[in-house]
């Protein structure tokens, strides 16, 4: 089951919801501090993972799919904005 909450918070720590053109980090858009750290624990994990030998889009599916997996109760939607933000770091 989807965890809205959690979700827009990933997505507008990413500024998703937004009109800016690229994603980012902003932390002091989540002001509840517990949500604050669920949220850095995902973007925790895939700031550890590397692109390494593969190929950036191949990666990004893969980052997507470890989320995924970690925290299944994100929309689409949040894990989109995880591997834009992550991808982007690595262009």
């Amino acid at each position: 089951m989807t965890d809205l909450p959690f979700s827009r918070a990933v997505i507008a720590y990413v500024g998703w919801d937004t009109d800016a053109a690229l994603p980012g980090r902003h932390p002091e858009r989540i002001p509840d501090a517990s949500m604050r750290d669920r949220v850095l624990d995902v973007i925790k994990m895939v700031d550890a993972e590397e692109p390494g030998y593969r190929g950036l889009w191949e990666w990004g599916r893969e980052v997507g799919d470890n989320v995924s997996s970690r925290f299944p109760q994100l929309s689409k939607e949040a894990v989109d904005a995880v591997v834009a933000l992550i991808s982007f770091k690595w262009r």
